[in-house]
């Protein structure tokens, strides 16, 4: 897990295709959702980037 300002790098071993994908559990939200709190408490993927193409490993 990691928080704000946070960098994840990673080394890929093949070239082909990837990308990336952020998830969130959007627990600031708890108070406006009311009686819906409990979805506050769900991960809900936020981003998913168009291909990242891997041309030299």
């Amino acid at each position: 897990m990691t928080g704000l300002g946070s960098v994840l790098e990673t080394t890929v071993s093949e070239v082909g295709a990837y990308h990336a994908e952020v998830w969130i559990r959007p627990r600031h939200l708890t108070a406006a959702l009311a009686a819906a709190a409990a979805l506050a408490s769900a991960e809900y993927r936020w981003i998913i980037t168009n291909p990242i193409w891997v041309v030299t490993p």
